[in-house]
């Protein structure tokens, strides 16, 4: 999102090739990471929500956390270049296959930045999240009871299926759509995704959604002709992993 965060002049596609080049340098980068989603997505995805939906509600400029006084925002820009017709990630892909860079998309598995604060909520979550607190991890819950301030009791709940299809879709349609050499589900944005106290017993279920995200990984690549890496972001301890699910 911090490319988004720069001066309109840049959105073109000269600029995001040569953003490219610069963090490249002179050949010691393998690999380049791209992070296209966390609660919303920041191209025109048809499985989330983009950026910049809210674009047109008066209040909006004021819940907008990622304006600089004077700059265009984060959704602002994002839309700037779907207008014009650019997908800075395909613009992003195609110029590290020509530079012989690795190029990888990096999903977010459960996103709850500014769960707890009233007035950063319009802004920055999804109508998903807000619309079905049965989802969450605590449906009980009130995300804006000063009792409970962390932001990861408020995410989704895995077991539940609508999150399951919710969460796979976004992966599809990453995969079949940018053909990446790889694709990392980063279960650290945010840690928790299992009923509270039950993460170990219901381990599988993170275990067979991986599965599923493999089976879509394969049948694009054979597609393609070539195999798609998964990765998974995740604790570096393994009890602490274990204890998450």
């Amino acid at each position: 999102d911090h490319y988004f965060k720069l001066d309109a002049s840049l959105m073109n596609e000269q600029a995001l090739v040569r953003y490219v080049d610069r963090i490249v340098g002179p050949g010691h980068v393998t690999d380049f990471v791209m992070c296209p989603c966390g609660q919303r997505a920041s191209f025109d995805s048809k499985a989330w929500e983009p950026v910049w939906e809210r674009l047109d509600d008066p209040d909006y400029q004021k819940l907008d956390s990622t304006r600089k006084p004077g700059k265009p925002s984060w959704p602002e820009n994002c839309k700037l270049l779907r207008d014009r017709g650019i997908d800075p990630y395909a613009v992003w892909i195609g110029r590290c296959r020509e530079r012989g860079i690795s190029p990888w998309i990096s999903m977010r598995m459960n996103d709850v930045h500014f769960a707890t604060h009233r007035r950063m909520q319009p802004g920055r979550s999804v109508r998903f999240w807000r619309e079905h607190p049965e989802l969450r991890r605590h449906p009980e819950w009130d995300p804006f009871d000063p009792a409970h301030r962390e932001w990861k009791l408020f995410a989704f709940d895995y077991t539940k299926e609508e999150v399951r299809r919710y969460s796979l879709g976004m992966a599809r349609e990453l995969i079949e759509r940018y053909l990446p050499d790889g694709l990392e589900l980063d279960w650290m944005r945010y840690v928790c995704h299992l009923t509270p106290g039950r993460e170990r017993e219901l381990a599988p279920v993170l275990t067979d959604f991986m599965r599923e995200v493999r089976r879509i990984a394969d049948a694009a690549g054979a597609k393609a002709g070539r195999r798609i890496a998964l990765g998974a972001r995740i604790p570096s301890r393994y009890g602490y992993a274990r204890d998450l699910g």
